[in-house]
């Protein structure tokens, strides 16, 4: 299961995003969608959307060193 998510810039440009987790049963959807919401917009805004791999280093980097 997949959800999909539109991310759109202050100067209209747009583009489609993917994310899944299958761990969290029946209301997976709502809780992806929430720590979309809550956790990597906080992350995004204000990035350059010109520059896409410093945008994935910033949704990454609170994830590394776990699971060491």
């Amino acid at each position: 299961d997949w959800l999909f998510a539109r991310l759109t810039t202050d100067e209209g440009l747009s583009g489609i995003g993917e994310a899944s987790h299958g761990g969290f049963g029946p209301r997976r959807d709502a809780i992806v969608a929430t720590i979309l919401e809550e956790q990597c917009r906080p992350l995004l805004v204000g990035a350059d959307p010109r520059v896409p791999l410093a945008a994935l280093a910033a949704l990454q980097a609170p994830k590394s060193g776990q699971g060491r």
